[in-house]
């Protein structure tokens, strides 16, 4: 399948546009604070469709424990959701999330001095179906939409009808 790019009518900034979507689940606000070349976009992921975790050397795949490592079962879907991107956008599709100084740790066979204090994922990265991208140069918003959970035109229509309301 195809992602769908868009550039959108409306354009608000997306600072204004998190303020709307900030409480639904795993959505991610990557904001740039440079305002130049090298920061020229801020991206709002949303409505997963892919969780992938490690939690006490266990990866989980939307929740469920799978015996891959958290590492080939990540390959393993970057590989099959890979895709040329044509347009000037940074990505239209893939993962994002963060990889811990503990997940490292453990990569790397270094043991903590300390206990895990936080209840939060040594690993997590999200596939999200839609992306929205500022771009703070020209001042124009793109979505990106994979069209995995509900066809990509019906959901560029929702989000086009939340920039009114940002």
């Amino acid at each position: 399948m195809s992602t769908t790019v868009k550039e959108l009518t409306c354009y608000r900034p997306l600072a204004d546009i998190f303020e709307l979507v900030r409480t639904r689940e795993n959505v991610i606000f990557l904001d740039s604070s440079l305002h130049s070349e090298t920061g020229r976009f801020s991206i709002v992921g949303l409505e997963p469709y892919l969780v992938l975790e490690q939690r006490n050397d266990i990866c989980y795949e939307n929740g469920i424990a799978v015996t891959t490592t958290f590492l080939d079962t990540l390959r393993t879907h970057l590989k099959a959701e890979e895709e040329p991107n044509e347009t000037p956008l940074p990505l239209i599709s893939g993962a994002l999330g963060y990889l811990s100084y503990d997940f490292g740790r453990c990569f790397e066979g270094i043991a903590s001095k300390h206990e895990s204090t936080l209840d939060m994922p040594d690993a997590l990265m999200v596939f999200y179906d839609v992306l929205i991208i500022e771009d703070h140069l020209t001042h124009a918003l793109y979505a990106a939409v994979q069209g995995k959970l509900r066809p990509a035109a019906e959901t560029i229509v929702e989000i086009e009808q939340l920039l009114e309301q940002a």
